[in-house]
């Protein structure tokens, strides 16, 4: 086990980030529930210490919820990259108000060709970097768009860890 901030605490401090006001459809933005982001991020800390004086990536990172969870685990530094200068601007803001000074935020299409799990791992290998699927999770997500017809729907989501 690795020391790591207590997970009560975690989850108050992403309780507070603030979200988008209003979601982009063409970018498909949703947000991290606070409640899974603290878990996936206590858990990384604790069983793999994979936080705390590492450097962590954040990909398509928007309002900044598993950044900040990063910061706040004491990583060395966290760069967020998202696309959407709205959301890297409520990102910039709720690490302000975390007082936070261990994240950049890059600005860029990260995940752009980026569709399967097999295309992950693939370029991970091609690039000598061992990559796992640490969690596959799922969870659900409420109904954010006008166009959604469901109430919630249950979505998949993997988790990697990237190591060299």
């Amino acid at each position: 086990m690795f020391p790591c901030l207590k997970l009560k605490r975690l989850e108050e401090r992403l309780q507070c980030i603030s979200e988008f006001d209003k979601p982009k459809i063409l970018l498909e933005q949703y947000i991290t529930p606070w409640h899974l982001g603290s878990h996936v991020l206590y858990t990384v800390q604790s069983q793999y210490g994979d936080i705390d004086g590492k450097l962590v990536a954040d990909l398509g990172s928007g309002c900044g919820a598993l950044t900040i969870g990063a910061a706040v685990l004491n990583a060395a530094l966290v760069i967020g990259f998202e696309i959407d200068e709205d959301a890297i601007n409520i990102c910039q803001e709720n690490i302000e108000d975390h007082e936070l000074s261990n994240i950049d935020i890059v600005q860029c299409d990260v995940l752009k060709g980026i569709s399967s799990r097999s295309f992950i791992l693939k370029q991970a290998d091609s690039l000598g970097v061992k990559a796992e699927v640490l969690a596959e999770l799922s969870y659900d997500l409420p109904s954010t768009y006008k166009f959604h017809k469901k109430k919630s729907v249950d979505i998949q989501v993997d988790f990697y860890r990237f190591t060299i």
